[in-house]
C-alpha cells in the first residue's frame, strides 16, 4: 500500500505540473469573419487551470481504480475503458496506429509512447489539437474531451470519432476529408468547422440542429438545402468559395431563423439573387455576403444587333452597375441601367469573350440588412453572320433527280436540319452523315440517295378461253417503277387469240396479272374414204374439219349391193396436225346372201367445233345420175327373180 501511495503522489506532482499544457486550446471561429465572437484562449487556459485540480483528483480516484480491478473486475464502466477494448499491456500500436498520433498524444500528456494507455486519454478533458496524423483510430478513448481540431492531415473519414458524444466543438480541416457520413450522431456539436476538406454532399449535417456556427469554407459544395432545417440555433454560417450557383429554397431558411445574423457566400458562381425575397427578412439582423462571385455565363449569340440583355440579376427593386465591360477582341460595352441592356461595340470578329465587373449592394436604413452582392463574369459569345446555302438534293442512285432540291439559309455557327422527303415508288437507301449540321461560310450539299422499292409480282397465265390452264404461270418481280415485259409461250395445239393490253407495263405495289388467252389450231383435214376390197372407190370421200386435239367422229354409209366389211379401227379419233384417212371396205353382195346394213355409230359423239364437218348426208347419199341407174338396176333384177320363178315353177309340173 505504501508504494502505492507513493505512485499516487508522484502522479499528482506530474499533474500538478503538466496538466495545464496538455490540453491545447483551439480558437473556435475563423478569423475570416470579424462578426464572429471568439473565444479567448487565455481564457481557456485559465479554464483549465481551474479544472486542474478537479482532474488530479480524477486521475487520483483512477489510479485507485486501477489498483481495485487487479484484484476485482469493473462491470459497470460507463465509458470506453481499457477493459472494454483490451489489456493495459496491449501494444499501443494495435489501438492507435498512426505514430504521428502517438506523439501527439505523448507530448500533450508527458507521457512516453511505449507507456500509453487506453485509460490515460479516458481521463483527458477538454479540447484536443492533432494535426499532420492520417489515421483518427484510437481518439475515441479519449471520452471525456469537448473539443477535437485535426488540421493538415490526411484523414479521409470520422468514424473513430463518433462516439465522442460530449464533442461541442469540432474542428476537421485541410484535410482529404470527402465524407461525412456518420457526423450525425454528434448532436452536442454546436461549432463545426470543415473548412479546406474535399467535400461536396453534405447532407448528413440536417441532424445537426443544435449547431450556433458551421464553417465550411474552401470546399466544392454546389447544395446547401440540407442546412435550410438549421433553423434553431445557428448564427453564422460560413460557405465561401465553394460552387454555389443556385439559392433555391434560401428564402424559407433566412425567414425561418431564429438567432441567424451572418451568411458568407464570398467566391462561389452566383450570378441570379433576385430569388431573394428582402420583405421577408427586414426584421432580421443579418448580413449576407454573397460578394466576389466569379461566374461563367453560358454563350451568347449576337444577331444583327449588338444589344444584350443583363445577365446579371439583383434583388428585385435594388439597382446594380456593370463596369470593366470589355471583350478579347477589344469589344467595349456600356450598360444603360433604364432598359437593363448592354450595347457591344466592335463586334467584329464571329466570335469571343466578353468580361466585366458588377456590384449591387441591398440595405436598410431602418432595419439591420445588409446584402453585398458583387462579382466578376466571363461569357463567350458569337455573332450570327449570314451562312452559305446548305443545299439539300433527293437522286437516285443514278445520280438522276427525283424531287426538287432544297435551299436551307442560316446563320454561321448556328445547327441546321434537313429531312428526307417521301417519293412515291422510292424508299431512301441511308441517311448522309450531313443530314444535320452546323451553318458555315462553305457551301455545303446534302444528299438523299433513293433505291425503287420492291414491286408487287406480275404473274403471267397462259389459258384456253374457258380458264383452263395450258402451261405453268410465270412470275416476275421487279422494283416499282420499272418495266416489265412478258412473253407468249408456244403451246402445242394452241395459238394465241391475241396480245394481252398489259403484255408490258411497269411495276407497282399492286399486285398484277397478265393473262395469254389461247384457242386451238386447225387440224389438218380426216378424209373418209368408202371403197371395195380391191382399194375401187365406190362413193366420194368424205372430208372432216376441226381443231387440233378436237375428237372426230366418222360414219359408214349404205351402199346398195355392198356391205361393210368390217368397221375401221380409226372411225373415231382426234384431229391432229397431220392428216389422216379413215377407210370403210365394202364386199359385194352375192343374189342369195343376206344384206347386211352399215353399223351407225351412236352420234351422239359428233364433232364439238366451233366450226362444223362437213355434212355427212351428202357423201351417205348417190348422186341424181347414180339414182337413175340403181332403177334400172332394180327392175332389170325384178325380172330376173321373176323369170328365175317361172322356170322353177314349171320344172315342178313337168316333172310330175
Amino acid at each position: 500500500m505504501k508504494k502505492i501511495r507513493k505512485a499516487v503522489i508522484i502522479l499528482i506532482m506530474f499533474a500538478q505540473t503538466q496538466i495545464v499544457t496538455s490540453i491545447t486550446v483551439f480558437g473556435e471561429v475563423s478569423s475570416q469573419n470579424s462578426r464572429i465572437k471568439q473565444s479567448s484562449v487565455n481564457s481557456e487556459e485559465k479554464k483549465s487551470s481551474n479544472s486542474a485540480n478537479k482532474n488530479v483528483e480524477e486521475i487520483i480516484e483512477s489510479t485507485q481504480e486501477k489498483n481495485i480491478s487487479s484484484e476485482t473486475t469493473d462491470n459497470n464502466a460507463s465509458t470506453i475503458k481499457a477493459s472494454d477494448i483490451g489489456s493495459k499491456e496491449e501494444s499501443i500500436d494495435s489501438w492507435m496506429p498512426d505514430k504521428e498520433l502517438q506523439e501527439l498524444i505523448s507530448q500533450s500528456l508527458n507521457i512516453p509512447v511505449e507507456q500509453l494507455t487506453q485509460d490515460d486519454l479516458a481521463h483527458l478533458t477538454g479540447r484536443l489539437e492533432v494535426s499532420g496524423i492520417s489515421d483518427l483510430t484510437g481518439v475515441e478513448y479519449a471520452q471525456k474531451i469537448d473539443g477535437l481540431s485535426v488540421q493538415f492531415s490526411e484523414i479521409a473519414s470520422l468514424s473513430p470519432i463518433f462516439r465522442l458524444n460530449n464533442l461541442n466543438f469540432l474542428d476537421i480541416s485541410y484535410t482529404q476529408l470527402n465524407s461525412l457520413s456518420g457526423i450525425e450522431s454528434l448532436i452536442n456539436l454546436k461549432t463545426l468547422n470543415l473548412n479546406s476538406d474535399s467535400l461536396s454532399d453534405i447532407s448528413a449535417l440536417s441532424e445537426l440542429t443544435n449547431l450556433q456556427d458551421l464553417f465550411l469554407y474552401d470546399n466544392s459544395i454546389s447544395d446547401i438545402s440540407p442546412l435550410y432545417g438549421l433553423t434553431e440555433h445557428l448564427v453564422n454560417l460560413g460557405l465561401n468559395n465553394n460552387n454555389i450557383h443556385d439559392l433555391s429554397g434560401i428564402n424559407s431558411f433566412l425567414k425561418n431563423s431564429k438567432a441567424l445574423q451572418f451568411i458568407a457566400l464570398s467566391g462561389n458562381k452566383i450570378s441570379d439573387v433576385s430569388i431573394i425575397d428582402i420583405n421577408a427578412i427586414l426584421d432580421n439582423d443579418l448580413t449576407l455576403d454573397i460578394s466576389s462571385q466569379i461566374v461563367t455565363l453560358p454563350k451568347h449569340t449576337f444577331d444583327d444587333a449588338s444589344l444584350q440583355e443583363n445577365p446579371l440579376k439583383t434583388i428585385v427593386g435594388y439597382d446594380i452597375s456593370l463596369d470593366n465591360l470589355i471583350g478579347t477582341n477589344s469589344e467595349v460595352g456600356s450598360y444603360d441601367p433604364l432598359n437593363n441592356k448592354i450595347t457591344w461595340n466592335n463586334l467584329s470578329m464571329s466570335e469571343g469573350t466578353l468580361t466585366g465587373t458588377w456590384r449591387s449592394n441591398v440595405s436598410s436604413s431602418t432595419k439591420h440588412v445588409n446584402i453585398i452582392f458583387d462579382g466578376s463574369f466571363t461569357q463567350a459569345y458569337v455573332v450570327l453572320l449570314d451562312a452559305t446555302p446548305v443545299t439539300v438534293k433527293y437522286i437516285n442512285e443514278a445520280g438522276k433527280e427525283l424531287a426538287v432540291s432544297d435551299i436551307l439559309n442560316g446563320k454561321i455557327g448556328l445547327p441546321y436540319q434537313s429531312t428526307a422527303k417521301t417519293i412515291k415508288g422510292w424508299a431512301l437507301k441511308e441517311t448522309p452523315k450531313n443530314a444535320v449540321g452546323t451553318f458555315t461560310n462553305i457551301a455545303q450539299t446534302v444528299t438523299y440517295v433513293y433505291e425503287r422499292i420492291e414491286a408487287a409480282p406480275v404473274t403471267v397465265r397462259y389459258q384456253d378461253e374457258e380458264g383452263n390452264e395450258l402451261a405453268p404461270s410465270t412470275v416476275l418481280n421487279g422494283k416499282v417503277g420499272l418495266p416489265y415485259q412478258t412473253t407468249a409461250k408456244s403451246i402445242d395445239g394452241w395459238v394465241l387469240e391475241e396480245t394481252p393490253a398489259n403484255a408490258s407495263g411497269t411495276f407497282t405495289k399492286e399486285v398484277q396479272e397478265v393473262v395469254y388467252v389461247y384457242e386451238r389450231t386447225e387440224a389438218a383435214p380426216v378424209t373418209v374414204k368408202y371403197q371395195d376390197e380391191e382399194g375401187n372407190e365406190l362413193v366420194p370421200s368424205t372430208t372432216l374439219n376441226g381443231k387440233v386435239g378436237l375428237p372426230y367422229q366418222s360414219e359408214a354409209v349404205s351402199i346398195d349391193g355392198w356391205t361393210l366389211k368390217e368397221i375401221p379401227a380409226n372411225i373415231s379419233g382426234v384431229f391432229t396436225e397431220k392428216e389422216q384417212v379413215v377407210t370403210f371396205e365394202y364386199k359385194k353382195i352375192n343374189s342369195n346372201q343376206t344384206i347386211v346394213p352399215p353399223t351407225n355409230i351412236d352420234k351422239e359423239n359428233s364433232i364439238s367445233s366451233s366450226k362444223s364437218v362437213s355434212d355427212k348426208s351428202n357423201s351417205s347419199l348417190p348422186q341424181t345420175g347414180e339414182q337413175q341407174y340403181s332403177k334400172i338396176w332394180g327392175i332389170i333384177g325384178i325380172l330376173l327373180l321373176g323369170s328365175s320363178a317361172l322356170v322353177i315353177g314349171r320344172r315342178k309340173t313337168y316333172q310330175k
